[in-house]
């Protein structure tokens, strides 16, 4: 009996990968076995009737199960996006959808005009008491920050209720690992990213050369910041969920954070809870170290190259 639920778990699991790869490309059209079989193509015998019945849409290269059901949450969220509601909670959920997924709204909030006034004071900043406060002296700097991550979701120990998570920052290379270890592919994305870095520095009016040695303390600085983290050893580790789960007292995190204006950043944001579950402590506590007078220029850098981005 062991066996036999083992293995239909074991097929429910492939059956999810399957819908999940599924994809219709011009190769499938028409090519469809008429009485396909398990051993042959899983894919294709688990997810046989959306395949059969499923055309590629107009101007798509490809077309997955997964990608028809996003397209049809989008619809969905579009329409609701659009209906009159008196919850003045559910206006501002969707002022603020509006805000990510429509140009105009975003235009016609001057979101990008407070961008530019937030990078100037960044960059006018001479201390770094007074980088802190600009930093985290309004919402809209502590969400375009890219020195931490706040979000909320289920308790991995107790799904019955929510907590605040609190994760690594934010680089420009897709793994920290690429700082200490460099590769031909990261340093490709360090080339690229350079690139599109300056040409933003330079539309925000800073010269080429002055974009450049931007650039190169955003990448110094993101060095020294990526030091405290976790390596892919570690994160590949299959109880990787357990490393990352660190309840940690908000009073300890208020002894052990005194560069860093972390306090402040929950007090703007309205925080009230006890405990926060940090992912990388190390890392945390390696950003308060870094959080120096001495590392100003850089974290200016850090800051507003990833805003303007």
């Amino acid at each position: 009996m062991k066996k036999l639920l083992s293995l239909v778990l074991a097929m429910v699991m492939l059956a999810g990968t399957a819908l999940a790869e599924t994809r219709v490309d011009p190769g499938i059209a028409g090519n469809l076995p008429e009485d396909p079989q398990i051993g042959d193509s899983f894919i294709t015998w688990a997810c046989y009737d959306w395949l059969s019945e499923t055309t590629l849409p107009e101007g798509k290269a490809r077309w997955t199960a997964f990608g028809e059901v996003e397209q049809k949450v989008q619809e969905q969220m579009y329409e609701m996006l659009d209906q009159e509601q008196e919850d003045p909670a559910f206006k501002l959920g969707t002022d603020f959808y509006h805000m990510l997924l429509d140009n105009d709204t975003r235009t016609a909030s001057g979101l990008g005009r407070r961008t530019i006034a937030l990078a100037d004071a960044v960059l006018a900043c001479t201390t770094i008491e007074e980088f802190a406060e600009v930093t985290s002296g309004s919402p809209e700097a502590i969400l375009f920050s890219p020195f931490l991550t706040f979000y909320v979701e289920a308790d991995l120990k107790n799904s019955t209720m929510n907590a605040l998570y609190l994760s690594r920052p934010s680089f420009f290379l897709p793994d920290p690992d690429c700082y200490a270890n460099p590769t031909e592919l990261g340093n490709r994305y360090l080339d690229a990213e350079r690139t599109c870095g300056e040409k933003l520095l330079v539309l925000y009016g800073m010269s080429q050369e002055d974009a450049a040695a931007t650039m190169d303390r955003c990448f110094e600085m993101e060095a020294l910041i990526a030091a405290g983290c976790y390596p892919l050893s570690v994160r590949y580790q299959a109880n990787y969920h357990e490393v990352i789960y660190n309840p940690t007292p908000v009073s300890q995190l208020e002894q052990e954070m005194t560069a860093f204006p972390l306090m402040k950043i929950l007090q703007q944001l309205g925080v009230e809870t006890d405990t926060i579950i940090v992912y990388e402590p190390e890392a945390l506590k390696n950003l308060n170290t870094v959080f120096t007078q001495e590392n100003l220029e850089g974290l200016k850098a850090y800051y507003v190259a990833h805003l303007l981005k």
